[in-house]
């Protein structure tokens, strides 16, 4: 974390990014909604000022920028918290995972709400990475535009995985996919920009990678060849991660 660094660490590494050759891509996650969206006393303003510190050094130092990610499993969090607050439901001592049935129908209602937030928000996020290639030609060539879609309830192994924007706000990935269009319909992708869909531990079970293909296979049906490429990243604290089942299911 940038907070347990010194500026002269955070300077080092620095250094050392620049100077590695091996390194042509930064992954930037500052592309995602709770770094993109402030609350301002007149209401919610898409402020891109980190994402574009972060163009301007990959670009002085010759990095290409991943652009990180439109439909993130980390403002999911958020958006179950707003939600509970609104409703007085309690979660402060409880992780998401531990939210009732009933609590989730709650969710469930504000389907409409979150799914207007996320196409304004898609909409915005695909200009911008438009208006940043214009700004520095070629500069963005990976857009991760989902992140984490497939998760399953971590305080309880035995429960089965699922599409987390489904589970608890209902938002299939139809719905999901209808983020992408413009105002008359027509799938939204930048020119010279290759779409990513990134999981995280896939050798968590096979389980996992059965829902992961079902959800890759909608969006196929949907839209074919809207995903160019497929990630997956490994959490080092993940529990599974080094288990002899987790090398069993390579």
């Amino acid at each position: 974390r940038s907070s347990d660094l010194s500026y002269d660490q955070i300077k080092s590494l620095s250094n050392l990014i620049k100077n590695d050759e091996s390194l042509d891509s930064i992954i930037i996650a500052t592309g995602k909604y709770n770094n993109m969206v402030y609350s301002t006393p007149n209401g919610k303003v898409f402020d891109s000022y980190l994402t574009d510190k972060a163009a301007k050094y990959c670009s002085e130092n010759g990095k290409y920028l991943r652009y990180h990610a439109t439909f993130d499993h980390s403002h999911i969090d958020s958006l179950i918290a707003r939600i509970c607050k609104q409703h007085n439901i309690d979660i402060s001592n409880r992780s998401i995972d531990q939210l009732t049935p009933n609590e989730i129908e709650i969710l469930k209602t504000h389907k409409n709400e979150v799914l207007a937030e996320q196409i304004a928000f898609t909409r915005m996020s695909l200009k911008h990475v438009e208006d940043l290639n214009k700004k520095y030609p070629g500069l963005i060539t990976q857009y991760e535009v989902f992140n984490e879609l497939v998760e399953k309830n971590k305080k309880d192994k035995n429960s089965p995985y699922e599409m987390v924007w489904e589970k608890y706000f209902g938002i299939t990935t139809s719905d999901i996919m209808n983020c992408f269009k413009d105002e008359n319909g027509n799938y939204i992708k930048p020119n010279g920009i290759e779409f990513m869909y990134n999981e995280t531990t896939l050798t968590e079970s096979p389980e996992k990678r059965k829902i992961v293909e079902k959800v890759m296979l909608q969006i196929e049906r949907i839209q074919p060849g809207f995903i160019d490429s497929f990630g997956d990243q490994m959490h080092l604290s993940d529990e599974d991660v080094m288990t002899r089942e987790g090398i069993n299911n390579l």
